[in-house]
């Protein structure tokens, strides 16, 4: 089945920083999901993390798709938490607002702040 994905992304010319299958491998090949941490690490910048939800010392990663929707900017940002990489940092101005994979259904948000060092938490779910 992956086969005939990745046959449609190599023709669509889609970019991907893995191939189809060691992206699903880590989705369907573990049990559990992610839980991702978004921390106001300074004035500029976040921190996403993942850790497994329920058991956030588990070692279990996953490849993530994160859509980042700033709104002073014209186009939605793509980044990815590549599997065995617990933390990605991203620019982000704290006068910004956005908003995480916007128009996607399923997320919680468990908590809020704006307070540099403090953190949200949102389950994720594979939509691309």
């Amino acid at each position: 089945m992956f086969a005939e994905f990745q046959q449609i992304v190599d023709e669509e010319k889609i970019d991907l920083p893995v191939s189809v299958k060691e992206i699903m491998d880590t989705w369907t090949k573990q049990s559990g999901f992610p839980l991702l941490t978004i921390t106001r690490t300074d004035s500029s910048t976040i921190t996403i993390t993942q850790s497994r939800y329920e058991n956030e010392a588990a070692p279990d990663t996953w490849w993530i798709p994160v859509r980042i929707f700033v709104l002073s900017e014209p186009e939605i940002r793509l980044v990815w938490i590549p599997a065995g990489t617990d933390s990605i940092t991203v620019d982000i101005d704290e006068s910004e607002a956005f908003f995480l994979n916007p128009y996607s259904i399923g997320k919680k948000l468990l908590g809020s702040s704006s307070c540099p060092g403090r953190s949200i938490k949102l389950n994720a779910f594979l939509i691309f």
